[in-house]
Order: structure tokens, then sequence, then C-alpha cells
């Protein structure tokens, strides 16, 4: 069983449970040690928030995902939440506490050679973490049977999953009653923050909630993804104006 009571608040009428950082790397240790299906994990941002509300698939996914945090501070407000739990903390946290154990890890997703970076990076700094599998993103649907069939030989206890928001999670979904793996998560752009190619915000636009703003600053081709933020923004408004 898990460790910690899940209870949920929503965004935009979906669901988000109310966890901190070290009561969601509890949750996640308690899946490993249950039997039965993989376990799913969402990290909900507001472009995925945004983007379920038109995707009734994604919308779907997100509902019934076992463990669903709140990635960014636009879901914290949103949700009215006392803090947020950002994918690339979970990924971090969890890895630094499974490696005490010499918890399994396979890496799925990214550019080629950035998730055999990150899985480096995790071994360096975690010893006793085994990184038992690692696979780019960039490959043909007609390659998934094989990926599968890697991840099921490894069987992981954690499946790190970077394919962008939406397609990971679908992923997901679709092949986990047949993925030999605990538990399975979508991480984003995690790996490149692993890795080292992409920076992480400074500490001081996180505590701000402009960590977007910085990364659409360095990178401008995320000005289009970004807009959904002043989007999701007028829609919490707009609800919390008539009262729903």
């Amino acid at each position: 069983m898990t460790a910690v009571a899940l209870r949920s608040q929503k965004v935009l009428d979906l669901p988000v449970h109310v966890l901190t950082l070290d009561e969601a790397v509890s949750v996640l240790e308690g899946f490993c040690s249950e039997q039965g299906l993989c376990k799913r994990v969402v990290t909900l941002n507001v472009e995925m928030s945004v983007q379920a509300r038109t995707d009734t698939a994604l919308r779907n996914t997100i509902e019934t995902a076992d463990l669903i945090v709140a990635d960014s501070v636009g879901v914290q407000w949103a949700a009215k939440l006392p803090y947020r739990v950002p994918g690339i903390d979970l990924t971090q946290a969890t890895a630094a506490k499974s490696s005490e154990r010499g918890a399994k890890y396979f890496l799925f997703g990214a550019e080629p050679g950035i998730a055999q970076e990150a899985a480096d990076a995790l071994s360096r700094k975690h010893q006793g973490l085994q990184i038992v599998g690692v696979e780019h993103g960039y490959h043909d649907v007609s390659e998934y049977g094989r990926i599968i069939d890697a991840i099921n030989e490894a069987q992981p206890d954690y499946l790190l999953v970077a394919l962008g928001v939406g397609r990971q999670e679908a992923w997901i979904e679709k092949h986990a009653n047949v993925l030999k793996a605990k538990v399975a998560i979508g991480v984003g752009g995690s790996l490149d923050v692993l890795s080292g190619r992409a920076k992480r915000a400074p500490e001081w636009t996180q505590k701000l909630g402009i960590e977007w703003l910085y990364r659409v600053a360095l990178s401008p081709s995320r000005w289009g993804r970004a807009l959904a933020l002043p989007k999701f923004v007028l829609i919490v408004l707009g609800r919390r104006l008539v009262g729903r």
C-alpha cells in the first residue's frame, strides 16, 4: 500500500493530488512495492491543462492516472495548493531516495544522446541507482514493440518517458497494461535538464513563478506554447467570477 493517503483538488475540472514533494516520493516508492499493472504518473502543467479541454483522450488519460502532481505554479495557483511538485524535482528526489535500495531505471525519450547523458548524470549523482536501459524518443512507431520488449526484459522500478506533453501520457496509458515497469512517469523536458543540455531557470524565477518567461527568453520558439498561460489564467478567473 502507498504510505500517503491521496486526496485531490480540481484544475479546470482535472484532478491534481495535494502532496508535498516528500509525500509524492513516498507514494511512488509505495507503488514500487505493489503488485499489478504499471502505475501511471502525470506531472500536470498549464499547457496540458488547456490542451485537455479540447482533447478528450488526454483528459481521460489524466483523470485515470494513479498520481497527478502540480508541476507548475499556474496549476498550483488554480487549484489553490499550498505547494507544487515540479517534474524535475520529483525525478531527482525519487532517484535520491530509491538509490538507497538499488532501484532500476529505464529512460525513454528526448533527442538522440540526451537520455544516455541523463542516465550517466543520474548514475554519477546517485550511487546505487541501476540504469537498466536507455532509448531516445526519435523512433518510428514500428520500433515501439522492440522498445517495450527491452523495457519488459529490464523490468525497471521507474520508467521515465520524455516524448512531449500529451504524447508521453498517451504512450504510457496505451502500453501500461503490458509494461513490466512498476511506475511510468511522463517527465517532459526533465531529461534535457538532467543531461546538462538545458539549464533550469534560476531559483529566483522559480520562487516568483516566472520560470516560463525565463525559458521563453532563452528559446523564442516557445512563444506559441507560452500562449497557453494567459488563456489558462483567463479561464480560471472567469470560472471564479461565476462561482465555478
